[in-house]
């Protein structure tokens, strides 16, 4: 396996994200943390390993099976789309169930959402767009476009014409 180290990048760098915080993860028995109990989304932690590891990753993936020929924005969005299907056959008559995931189901779902997110890192690659960036650039128009104190708790939609 080609795995590069969790916490630094192929030059041996610390992932500038995880610089600045403690990377200590609580022990964990499965890839899928709500197996046995719901859990509020803040008590989530996920194993770190920062976008550009893991772009390095599916990089290194992709390039020993010789697919970048296959690697268009167009195939790797309609790979997506079927990848969120599939995790949306998961839990297609699940409701508001609870666990939201179906017993049983725990590691097709992560592994659905894992296929998802090589894909979305594959997708963004061959665009030109660097994830990091683009995911903290959103969250600041977000952030302006929601005001925690005209927004909070309320799922109303933002409407620039307000």
């Amino acid at each position: 396996m080609f795995l590069l180290g969790r916490h630094t990048l192929k030059d041996g760098k610390p992932c500038p994200a995880e610089g600045s915080r403690s990377t200590q993860k609580p022990e964990r028995h499965s890839i899928f943390s709500m197996s046995t109990a719901k859990q509020p989304p803040e008590t989530q932690t996920f194993t770190p390993l920062c976008f550009e590891n893991a772009r390095q990753l599916v990089h290194q993936f992709a390039a020993d099976r010789d697919w970048q020929q296959f690697h268009t924005p167009r195939n790797l969005l309609l790979a997506v789309t079927s990848e969120v299907g599939e995790a949306a056959e998961i839990v297609r008559w699940q409701g508001d169930n609870d666990p939201a995931i179906p017993q049983g189901q725990e590691r097709d779902w992560a592994h659905e959402l894992a296929d998802i997110q090589i894909l979305l890192l594959r997708l963004a690659e061959v665009s030109g767009v660097d994830l990091s960036e683009a995911l903290q650039e959103k969250l600041a128009i977000a952030g302006k476009r929601y005001p925690i104190d005209q927004f909070k708790g309320s799922a109303r939609k933002y409407n620039k014409d307000l």
